[in-house]
């Protein structure tokens, strides 16, 4: 048997090619399938153009018959409806195929713990936090980026944007971050951001969320108004976490975390472990997303 592990996060959607071994055989990177940002019928596109690309490309020949698909999709939760639609479109793409659905933090979970009892949580585009505790699952935040998604790249995106804006008029000073907006959009005139963000960006949520490197940026230059973002992005992961350590009896909980937002290393890690309850154990990530998908196909087998 083959298996394609399929992460589909809010930025990009990641196609791995598995045989029963667990050796990569093949990976595929599209953009994002999330229904928010592409529909359903570009969902389904998506799925479609990455499966039918490995099995045109793959170093090996694969039957249909010898495939299963696992993908875990970002935005399939609770909401009935969507779950419909989200079921709908992936059962076309994967016509003729064996595949297995489930979200994005239910792969990252399987990867980042090899499937023991934990937490963790994801900070890329959007945010949220699983946890799993003698068989039972629990989330906390992943209420999307019009209502919550708090600490994650969109939401220090749109704090980066802000400060921006108080730093143009004065009500704060000047700094690095400043700065590097200017240079980084090629602004002659900080007013340029308005029509920048609503006009050319659309204010589309992936690309707010790349505003976040420029935060990280200028907190490696100590701009205080970044690093202050980072902070109070920290501390709203931890409290994602805090809520889900409360049903674990025992200390030294592990926390795993997966996402772009961790690329900031220790500016996100240190808030993190500063707010997070002592119970709970930073750890890094065993595998990845796509790796927990084929750790579910193997399972089904």
């Amino acid at each position: 048997m083959y298996y394609i592990g399929v992460d589909a996060g809010g930025t990009k959607t990641l196609f791995s090619l598995f045989n029963h071994e667990g050796n990569v055989l093949y990976k595929v990177v599209l953009g994002t399938c999330h229904f928010m940002q592409v529909g359903y019928e570009g969902l389904y596109s998506v799925i479609k153009e990455g499966i039918n690309n490995i099995l045109e490309n793959s170093p090996v020949e694969i039957e249909k018959k010898d495939l299963i698909v696992s993908l875990g999709l970002a935005g399939y939760g609770k909401n009935p409806e969507i779950r419909e639609n989200i079921e709908s479109s992936v059962a076309k793409a994967c016509s003729g195929i064996k595949y297995l659905l489930h979200n994005d933090v239910e792969i990252a979970m399987k990867g980042a713990l090899g499937g023991k009892d934990g937490i963790v949580v994801i900070a890329g585009t959007g945010s949220i936090a699983f946890s799993i505790n003698e068989g039972k699952t629990k989330r906390t935040g992943g209420w999307g980026f019009s209502i919550g998604d708090e600490g994650s790249a969109y939401w220090i995106g749109n704090k980066t944007l802000n400060a921006f804006s108080k730093e143009a008029d004065g009500r704060l000073p000047k700094g690095e971050l400043y700065n590097i907006v200017m240079k980084e959009c090629g602004f002659g005139d900080p007013y340029e951001l308005i029509s920048y963000v609503n006009e050319k960006l659309k204010f589309k949520r992936e690309e707010i969320a790349k505003f976040s490197l420029i935060c990280s940026k200028a907190a490696e230059k100590n701009d205080e108004v970044a690093i202050s973002i980072f902070n109070d992005a920290g501390k709203e992961i931890a409290e994602l976490i805090n809520l889900l350590l409360i049903d674990f009896k025992e200390d030294n909980v592990p926390v795993s975390y997966i996402g772009g937002v961790f690329k900031s290393e220790e500016l996100i890690k240190t808030p993190i472990m500063k707010y997070m309850n002592k119970k709970g154990r930073l750890k890094t990530p065993l595998y990845t997303p796509e790796y927990g998908a084929y750790l579910y196909g193997i399972e089904e087998k």
